[in-house]
């Protein structure tokens, strides 16, 4: 029986299907913002202090506000001898970041993404010539048809200093392949720096189940109670993305009307979870089930925490038991798949 509603959530990546549920961060997950920072394929190079620019590589500029300024926007170097700009870049930013010169502006670029997965998004921004309350300072994710599908923000209060860079992020957004645009939008006295716009691609996930005995029948086993369910959970690696090392948490409800087998599933110390790594390059270890320290956890209160430690009845079983997480180690290769197998017993 293969149970397949499938959902995105929340947390790294995530594709659940029935109960099952795999967390991961691809590490070749994509940058695909170009000139993130304002440093490259500028002519001439900006001296210290203001410089106006009719383009910035890679990005449309539009004035929204009426202005006097047909490209109301200068790249900066910063420069200790202009008191009223800030005079640094944020922390990872080059030598140049983008001014506001008029009443507001905005700039977008194109992005494409490949396939359906999550994006991280983010961008810095500062105060410009005097301390002040500013808003407005958004970026935004609009699709084919010009809608905002997603935004992050944040502002300034006229108590922080010239020179503050605060940073508007929005991370593990679901997203669908298609065409998109990074939108910056800026008031007047706003600087900005370090866009940056990451695609991470979703794992395809599977749950299936088989029933492996009953106290009936050992040619034909059915799911009646007393039953012993076996199910198989498998998580596969998008072609070109291997997974970040240590990231995966696989994670299963114990299903109505069942309790978790905590026995051993293989040989004396195999522990409850049979892994099998395929191609994946990934390991896992079980020590016992007491243990805070190996690939497999467990808990009595739906997730909320990982601390249970189970113990078995006479059947084997621990009506206790919610909710396994099952945590493999090492990188997971790209195209590859990972599976468990663990058993439940129908009540």
């Amino acid at each position: 029986m293969v149970q397949n509603c499938a959902k995105i959530m929340r947390v790294l990546l995530c594709l659940a299907i029935a109960s099952a549920c795999c967390f991961s961060a691809p590490a070749a997950a994509q940058e695909l913002l170009v000139n993130r920072s304002f440093e490259s394929a500028l002519t001439p190079t900006p001296v210290n202090g203001n410089n106006f620019y009719t383009t910035i590589p890679n990005w449309t500029v539009i004035n929204v506000s009426p202005s006097t300024q047909t490209i109301p926007f200068n790249v900066i170097r910063p420069h200790a001898g202009y008191a009223n700009n800030p005079t640094a870049t944020p922390s990872g930013g080059g030598s140049l970041y983008l001014d506001i010169n008029g009443a507001s502006g905005t700039i977008r670029q194109s992005v494409t993404v490949p396939s359906q997965g999550m994006i991280d998004f983010s961008g810095w921004f500062s105060v410009r010539d005097f301390a002040q309350v500013l808003t407005g300072l958004n970026i935004n994710i609009r699709n084919s048809s010009n809608v905002v599908v997603a935004t992050t923000n944040t502002s300034f209060a006229a108590a922080d200093p010239i020179g503050l860079w605060k940073q508007a992020t929005a991370s593990n957004i679901p997203i669908a392949a298609g065409t998109y645009i990074f939108e910056v939008t800026m008031p007047d006295y706003a600087n900005f720096d370090l866009a940056s716009f990451v695609f991470k691609p979703s794992l395809a996930v599977s749950k299936t189940s088989t029933t492996i005995s009953d106290a009936v029948s050992a040619a034909n086993p059915k799911s009646l109670p007393g039953a012993i369910m076996q199910y198989t959970l498998a998580a596969t690696s998008p072609a070109s993305y291997s997974v970040t090392a240590n990231s995966i948490m696989l994670t299963d409800q114990t299903p109505a009307n069942m309790a978790f087998v905590v026995t051993d599933i293989g040989g004396a110390g195999s522990g409850p979870a049979a892994f099998t790594a395929g191609s994946t390059g990934l390991t896992y270890t079980f020590i016992s089930l007491a243990s805070a320290t190996d690939d497999i956890e467990f808990s009595n209160n739906n997730g909320t925490s990982w601390t249970y430690t189970p113990v078995a009845s006479a059947n084997g079983t621990d009506s206790a038991v919610t909710t396994i997480r099952l945590r493999p180690k090492a990188t997971m290769a790209a195209s590859s798949t990972l599976s468990f197998r663990i058993r439940y017993r129908v009540n």
